[in-house]
């Protein structure tokens, strides 16, 4: 989703739920998670830059447990948001056990800015959340969640998410993210979630603000990160409200229809997550009756000469796990 939607979403689910204050600042949405603190949650205030040459220590704790990135002396990395060197060496102490644990951040994650340092409480001990930014204008927030099962036990990564060489996501995580947003922790009623969007979407319809991404809820299941968006219908109506909006912006000619395709494709796809699958479906259908997703308007908004909306939205979304059951399994 665009940036600017997804500090919409993020409004409303502050005010649904018992959240902290947020500060906007460095790339990326998950700039929005820096300098907060709760009694489920608390960041470190990573600073925007440090003189050449110079190290730096960002420090933050919760329930009992500190958390240090130390990062030796060495050059800023150059972002258009500003940022310092993400390759400090991290520590982890717990009053509760006396133990001291030393993280480093993936190798994928070298050389670029430190963004985020947070701390999640859990059942066990608090779950930590670090997430760099490489400086690209729709690219990119690597993100890792490191969890331990108890009170004792070790820290193990429960989410990485980073860009190989070749530019593609990897990891082991099984939940949809947005490289160009990372996630956001926030706190919904009693339960600490991580706010994202789904980033095989942008670019697939579109240009990149033609294709926003639809919402994705993610919840800390033990050592396992779990999607949840179904649980939290009224952040995903309010999302779905945002893009059907935007849909009916883009019906207008003086738009050129370019961001037609890419909102109704992110709208159903949260219509599916609420299990409104059918009646998504029937809208869509609606609009191909009218004319508005011809094949030259389509063709038009996605830069190539080939291709039918319908079935190709209806093999993407089944593709990528959204609405099994709910609309056709094959469009000719």
């Amino acid at each position: 989703m665009s940036t600017h939607r997804f500090v919409q979403v993020l409004a409303v689910i502050t005010f649904a739920g018992s959240l902290f204050v947020a500060t906007p600042g460095l790339g990326g949405a998950s700039s929005l998670a820096r300098q907060t603190s709760s009694s489920a949650i608390v960041c470190a205030k990573v600073p925007s830059t440090v003189p050449a040459h110079h190290g730096f220590t960002v420090t933050t704790s919760l329930d009992g447990t500190s958390v240090r990135d130390a990062t030796p002396a060495s050059t800023p990395i150059p972002t258009p948001y500003g940022g310092v060197p993400g390759n400090g060496v991290i520590t982890l102490r717990s009053t509760r056990s006396s133990s001291t644990t030393t993280l480093h951040l993936p190798p994928s994650f070298s050389g670029t800015a430190l963004t985020s340092l947070c701390l999640l409480a859990t059942s066990s001990r608090p779950a930590l959340l670090v997430e760099t930014y490489s400086g690209g204008a729709h690219c990119c927030v690597d993100t890792v969640l490191y969890a331990s099962a108890s009170t004792t036990s070790s820290y193990h990564v429960a989410l990485l998410e980073s860009l190989t060489e070749s530019g593609k996501p990897t990891g082991p995580s099984e939940i949809p993210y947005d490289p160009n947003q990372g996630v956001v922790p926030r706190v919904l009623g009693n339960q600490t979630v991580l706010v994202g969007g789904d980033g095989n979407f942008p670019y697939t319809f579109g240009c990149y603000a033609c294709t926003p991404s639809p919402l994705v809820i993610s919840a800390l299941r033990g050592t396992r990160v779990v999607n949840v968006s179904a649980n939290y219908p009224l952040q995903m109506r309010h999302d779905a409200a945002l893009l059907w909006s935007d849909v009916r912006a883009s019906l207008s000619p003086s738009t050129g229809y370019a961001s037609l395709f890419g909102s109704l494709a992110a709208w159903t796809a949260d219509e599916c997550t609420l299990h409104q699958g059918g009646s998504a479906w029937r809208e869509v259908k609606t609009l191909a009756a009218k004319g508005y997703l011809s094949d030259a308007r389509y063709h038009q908004a996605i830069f190539l000469p080939k291709g039918s909306y319908l079935p190709d939205l209806d093999h993407f979304l089944l593709t990528h796990g959204y609405c099994q059951g709910q609309i056709p399994a094959r469009v000719a």
